[in-house]
């Protein structure tokens, strides 16, 4: 935190940032795409090789891992007739 307040270099890396998403966000929509947000917890790991994160749910008693890849709920979208989805997400690997 007193790194942003300090060093103009990093506010501005955030703001960069944050315009980027901004603008390929609005060329996508543009484009006819549709913004999707698939779930960032999973009971069953899947969609990539890489170990994924794992966690308990105390209020469900279950084991859920962090997701690793968003591809397979996306591809299901697609296959349900969504032909144009994206998702800008948290990618746990």
């Amino acid at each position: 935190q007193v790194d942003l307040i300090v060093n103009p270099a990093v506010r501005d890396t955030f703001r960069k940032r944050a315009l980027i998403q901004s603008k390929l966000r609005r060329m996508l929509d543009d484009m006819g795409f549709l913004e999707i947000e698939t779930p960032v917890l999973q009971s069953q790991p899947g969609g990539a090789e890489a170990k994924p994160f794992e966690t308990y749910h105390k209020s469900l008693d279950m084991e859920l891992t962090l997701r690793i890849a968003t591809e397979l709920h996306l591809k299901r979208l697609v296959i349900g007739g969504f032909e144009r989805v994206y998702e800008l997400g948290r990618i746990f690997r």
